[in-house]
């Protein structure tokens, strides 16, 4: 009996690791909830990492992947308007001056920008003094911003934290492109049907 308690028991966490955690969104919104993109969109994004982020070169190479595969596939936008630099700079050290500038003297002919902020992409293990130990998962935190570029004007800022854990639940990194990618459905969860493209 005792062993099969245990076979059990080890079945029931190796089950926990990918079965038993619960995603939970807190989003501060100011502006529109819901974001629209479409191939007139410039999309903007960088990394702002706290001090001790473990590898960061390899969660920035996940977020790319990420919010480049999120906005083709999704959005039909091409590839050469998702950028991580202008001319040699963080977007996300930009001002908003710098941005619109850059976008109102392009050849393309974007109407919007999209900047997104990746903050925090991980896994995540929480120990508690409890009977419940310790909880894990991932976690992803980032702010996104959309203006308008003309005339120029703030549509939407919004500060996400997803968190997908649970009791017992351990997960290393190869999830974190599709909980990015989750994690931007709660903005851009819909298209605009008048700007959608047939």
């Amino acid at each position: 009996m005792i062993k099969k308690l245990t076979v059990t028991g080890v079945i029931g966490a190796c089950v926990c690791i990918y079965e038993c955690s619960t995603p939970v969104v807190t989003k501060h919104v100011a502006g529109d909830s819901v974001a629209c993109v479409d191939h007139s969109s410039l999309i903007l994004w960088g990394t702002a990492w706290r001090s001790n982020q473990k590898e960061p070169e390899r969660r920035r190479s996940i977020a790319r992947q990420a919010i480049t595969n999120f906005f083709t596939t999704n959005f039909a936008i091409a590839p050469d308007s998702i950028l991580e630099q202008i001319q040699g700079r963080d977007p996300v050290a930009l001002s908003d001056t710098e941005i619109l500038n850059f976008a109102q003297t392009s050849t393309h002919k974007w109407r919007q920008i999209v900047l997104i902020r990746v903050e925090e992409l991980g896994p995540l293990i929480v120990i508690y003094p409890s009977p419940i130990l310790w909880e894990g998962g991932t976690e992803t935190r980032m702010r996104i911003r959309v203006l308008d570029i003309a005339p120029p004007a703030l549509k939407t800022d919004v500060s996400l934290h997803r968190r997908d854990t649970g009791a017992f639940v351990l997960r290393g990194t190869g999830s974190l492109n599709h909980d990015l990618e989750f994690t931007l459905k709660e903005v851009f969860g819909e298209k605009c049907e008048s700007r959608q493209i047939r």
